[in-house]
């Protein structure tokens, strides 16, 4: 009867394949390679998302529990698996079902007995005999679980919670009662963006504080940034640039969230999902080793190096450990982990590792058409129409048997029904041919020399290219593809198919210095100062 009296305080407290695949930009004036700087955008009136909350994914409840409770591990490992927005896993539609809501009660249960046995200290910041401890420690842990000032009903309302809990019991019995109640309560499992004001809407200082931290850390503010919001320091562009850049320079989760969104956003992350044969090498061992090569890789682009957009496509060295490096065919392949030259190789960038190419083939075979689709539709945001019709009963079908891959996918070009759209993607797809499913280089397939040329058609970069070296070196001067990154970087950010005000940051890209708008960072930077990060509008 208690527990069940408990748990009732616990609830209320608390078409054909054909056509245009232009995304609506405009070029600008000519640039490297015969196309346009960085795409520029017909002039847009600003438009913000509309308030609203969304729920903390599987990485940011990890972190979220642990910064609360001092615990460690992965309990979200269970848990359903995130819904995806624009390819990403920070997103607006996460909600609480009936089986994540047991999951999350189940975690509760486990974490609050794990904290209030291991990590007491962090958890309960006073003296359980003290008469005022119950009050001190219910105020203390739902500010730090709501990532505000928790409001007078709450306190009072987890106070009951906690003497319902120790009712013939001691503090620890009460305290994991109220831990057990935050952990399931909407204010910690949902980032609040409702802003205030009437029509458009200013984030609070508390709001502008969780969104800049999960969005740069996948985590909740720390202690600097809570203090900027509470002094009401966080209203201005100059401030949250400020907060911004000492988050990136000086909290360690920044560098893994930088290579989270790269890898959500060129379709890496799920590598574990994946099975791949070949005779070029062990997937299963080296899958790992290619995981932390893009670690490694991203951050010493982006932190270490110039972190620009060029750099990431076309840098001319990786990273690799004795296995990997002698899988690549990189000298010295005797030595931990180390910087490699790709001087003498046909690998350039992070779209010839082998993350990225193994993620986009097939368990058996290369898929030029895996590869292609994926640069237009992640690298240029060109949409690709879904086969419909006669065209979808092709797609189904096995091209005819030939010697090489790219003997096999000819017939995609020559069939009306699928050229539409095959005429722009495999020609690119085909600029990674000399990579086998697993990322392996190869000069042969079947006995017949492979041909690894192709062709860039329907951008800003358009011509022939000999290999995948000078392919990605095109796409590197793209003024297209560095505005696509820049659409990614909003739609990571907002969890959201907005197209309005996706257009209105992207107008804010684009005024952006020319030295700072291909930078990873600036970009993310630029988006933290920008009203269409701090500002939302009423909801209809």
């Amino acid at each position: 009867m208690r527990s069940k009296m408990l748990w009732a305080l616990v609830l209320s407290c608390v078409t054909a394949c054909v056509g245009d695949l232009d995304d609506g930009t405009t070029a600008g004036p000519p640039g490297p390679y015969g196309g346009p700087p960085p795409t520029t955008t017909t002039p847009v009136t600003p438009t913000f998302q509309p308030s609203g909350v969304r729920r903390l994914g599987r990485l940011e409840y990890d972190n979220a529990v642990g910064d609360l409770l001092g615990t460690t591990g992965h309990p979200s490992a269970g848990f359903a698996g995130d819904a995806r927005v624009a390819g990403y896993t920070t997103s607006a539609d996460l909600r609480v079902d009936a089986v994540l809501g047991d999951q999350f009660r189940v975690a509760a249960e486990s974490l609050a007995t794990e904290a209030l046995t291991s990590h007491h200290a962090t958890v309960v910041p006073c003296t359980p005999s003290d008469a005022a401890c119950p009050r001190t420690f219910v105020e203390a842990i739902a500010t730090r679980a709501f990532r505000r000032p928790a409001t007078p009903d709450e306190i009072d309302g987890l106070l009951r919670v906690f003497h319902a809990g120790a009712d013939g019991g001691t503090f620890d019995e009460g305290a994991n009662a109220v831990v057990r109640a935050v952990l399931q309560a909407a204010s910690f499992l949902y980032v609040a963006q409702i802003g205030v004001g009437s029509g458009q809407r200013a984030l609070d200082g508390y709001e502008v504080a969780s969104a800049l931290s999960f969005l740069l850390t996948a985590a909740p503010p720390d202690a600097a940034l809570l203090a900027a919001a509470r002094a009401d320091a966080l209203r201005t562009a100059d401030q949250r640039e400020a907060q911004a850049r000492r988050i990136l320079a000086d909290d360690p989760r920044a560098r893994a969230q930088m290579t989270r969104f790269v890898r959500e956003w060129l379709g890496t992350d799920t590598l574990d999902d994946f099975a791949r044969t070949a005779s070029s090498g062990d997937f299963v061992a080296l899958r790992p080793l290619m995981e932390e090569e893009t670690q490694r890789f991203v951050e010493a682009v982006v932190f270490d190096g110039d972190g620009t957009f060029e750099s990431l496509m076309s840098a001319d060295f990786t990273f690799a450990n004795g296995t990997l490096a002698r899988f690549y065919g990189i000298s010295g392949g005797d030595a931990g982990w180390a910087r490699r030259d790709l001087s003498g190789t046909a690998r350039r960038g992070i779209l010839s590792q082998g993350a990225f190419l193994a993620a986009h083939a097939r368990t058996d075979a290369s898929s030029p058409v895996k590869r292609g689709a994926t640069l237009l539709s992640r690298v240029f945001c060109r949409p690709i129409p879904l086969p419909t019709g006669q065209a979808a009963v092709r797609a189904m079908m096995e091209p005819p048997s030939g010697r090489t891959t790219r003997e096999r996918f000819a017939q995609h070009s020559s069939d009306p029904t699928c050229s539409g759209c095959h005429s722009r993607i495999d020609p690119l797809g085909f600029g990674f041919e000399h990579f086998d499913q697993i990322g392996a280089y190869r000069d042969q397939e079947n006995g017949v020399a492979v041909d690894g040329s192709g062709a860039l058609v329907g951008t800003d970069v358009d011509g022939p290219f000999a290999d995948t070296a000078e392919m990605v070196g095109r796409i590197a001067h793209s003024g297209q593809a560095q505005a696509c990154l820049a659409r990614n970087v909003y739609r990571f950010a907002s969890g959201a198919i907005a197209p309005g005000p996706e257009a209105s940051f992207l107008a804010t890209w684009t005024a952006m210095p020319p030295a700072r708008r291909t930078s990873l960072i600036e970009m993310f930077v630029e988006l933290a100062r920008s009203d269409v990060f701090a500002q939302r509008t009423e909801t209809p």
